[in-house]
């Protein structure tokens, strides 16, 4: 089974749970999904750019990391279904988050 929705390429992704999964494209969207369905949960539209990595908060699997070309980075509570902070002040893409 496939997991389809972005629009872009797929350039990160990392399991939230057994059962779901965050990716993160080129499309400059990040999808959670839910693997038992193979269905998309929610879509999170803040960057302005290609998503460029997403990375999962080992301490609470509500909230993740992305970070994109647009030049920011973002933390996203998935109960919020949207970013709760963006960091601001690099002057060119971010490729990774940890």
């Amino acid at each position: 089974k496939e997991l389809v929705a972005h629009d872009g390429y797929l350039s990160s992704c990392r399991f939230i749970s057994p059962k779901r999964l965050i990716t993160a494209s080129g499309d400059s969207t990040c999808i959670l999904w839910d693997i038992n369905r193979v269905s998309m949960i929610n879509t999170y539209t803040d960057h302005s750019g290609d998503v460029m990595n997403v990375d999962v908060s080992p301490t609470d699997s509500n909230t993740f990391l992305s970070c994109s070309v647009d030049m920011t980075s973002k933390l996203w509570d998935i109960r919020a279904k949207r970013s709760v902070m963006t960091f601001f002040g690099h002057e060119s893409d971010i490729n990774v988050v940890k």
